[in-house]
């Protein structure tokens, strides 16, 4: 008989093993378990929303169509500033997402493009 501490994680490593099998089917189980579950924790206990957070989903599509010159703009005025990779990420994350939002609803302020968006 193999036992785990023997052969380390090996044999859950994929290679057809009936261990291989149950761990993938364990995965899966947990996984779509915890998703269903959170959905319903969610719909039942924090199923409102804000005003704000109102304006904020219902700029949701002039935010997917105008980030990309937004992002570019902030990596442009940003590419000297060299630090560490994830502080620079840390950093700029929010000011990009505040800056995306903003310029969102100032373009649905804009008759025309009230309609597109």
């Amino acid at each position: 008989m193999l036992k785990a501490h023997q052969n380390g994680v090996l044999l859950f490593a994929g290679k057809l093993t009936w261990h291989s099998l149950a761990y993938s089917i364990w995965e899966q189980v947990t996984g779509i378990s915890i998703m269903v579950a959170l959905m319903g924790i969610f719909k039942t206990k924090w199923n409102s929303q804000s005003n704000f957070a109102g304006k904020l989903s219902g700029s949701a599509f002039a935010v997917y169509v105008l980030h990309p010159p937004i992002l570019v703009l902030i990596s442009i005025l940003f590419i000297d500033w060299e630090v560490m990779l994830l502080i620079k990420f840390l950093v700029l994350t929010p000011i990009a997402i505040i800056a995306s939002f903003a310029v969102a609803l100032l373009v649905k302020r804009v008759p025309i493009l009230k309609k597109v968006f």
